[in-house]
């Protein structure tokens, strides 16, 4: 059994609160208006750097000019000010998706826009959940489950307004009906997702400073496929990567494998351990 839905049913993405705090007036205004790629000259002047600045100015772009698109690529705000042009066509692309299922998401019923919002995530978070969730168990002939999916429940849920679970924590409703059937260590715990400790491995990995090796020996990469700004930026000190946390060296790292296994077919055994890839 997976916990899919259980986000959107009750209220518990951390990403989604921020809206909550907007008049809902204002918020359906953002909503309401066409993503635009205007005002980019706004972060301009964080252009190159990797500072908690550029990614919160960064975010709060996307949510006043980008609405509809700006939860789609929320956790990827760090490299954003190295893609002026080159990012053009990539949000456009999804502008144009996201178009389309938010404005049918939000045509739905007189329902408060946040459920909207949940509801607009059947055809992103849940739709990759699922996908990642069949591939696992299917792998070993495993038949999975999504109670929170079913559809009664989506559906009355979806009818409860949002600031009936957001009060002092997230997934309130869902606290209180579980409070006398599991321990408090449980419904109190810290949200954590399904995050591996990546900054524990690389802390490991790079003892001797082999993960800056081998990202400096395959920047070129970097500069070939994605942004020179961004190669002579982790050119001049690749420490600024990990920094603040580890989910940017996590991207570049994830970025060049793919590169060298599906470009360069430069890696033929797929096992071989990342400090050993030449």
């Amino acid at each position: 059994m997976t916990g899919a839905g259980g986000d959107e049913v009750f209220g518990g993405y951390i990403w989604q609160k921020p809206p909550t705090y907007f008049p809902e007036s204002l918020f359906k205004l953002f909503l309401n208006k066409n993503n635009s790629n205007n005002f980019r000259s706004l972060i301009n002047f964080f252009e190159n750097k990797f500072s908690h600045k550029t990614i919160w100015l960064n975010l709060i772009y996307r949510f006043i000019f980008q609405t509809k698109s700006w939860h789609a690529q929320s956790l990827s705000p760090y490299f954003q000010s190295f893609f002026n042009d080159e990012n053009d066509e990539v949000v456009n692309l999804i502008n144009n998706i996201s178009e389309d299922y938010f404005d049918y998401s939000l045509n739905l019923g007189e329902n408060d826009v946040h459920n909207k919002i949940n509801f607009a995530n059947i055809y992103t978070t849940i739709n990759s959940q699922l996908y990642d969730s069949d591939m696992g168990t299917m792998n070993y002939s495993i038949e999975n489950r999504a109670p929170f999916l079913d559809h009664n429940l989506f559906e009355y849920m979806l009818s409860i307004p949002t600031k009936l679970k957001y009060t002092k924590s997230a997934k309130t409703l869902q606290k209180k009906l579980l409070k006398n059937t599991l321990p408090d260590y449980v419904l109190e715990g810290k949200k954590s997702g399904p995050t591996m400790p990546i900054n524990l491995w690389f802390e490991e990995l790079n003892k001797n400073g082999g993960l800056f090796e081998f990202i400096n020996k395959n920047n070129y990469l970097i500069a070939e496929l994605i942004s020179e700004k961004l190669y002579w930026s982790i050119k001049e000190d690749v420490t600024l990567i990990f920094k603040h946390q580890c989910l940017p060296a996590f991207a570049i790292i994830s970025f060049l494998l793919w590169a060298k296994i599906n470009v360069e077919s430069s890696i033929s055994d797929k096992s071989i351990p990342l400090l050993e890839i030449r």
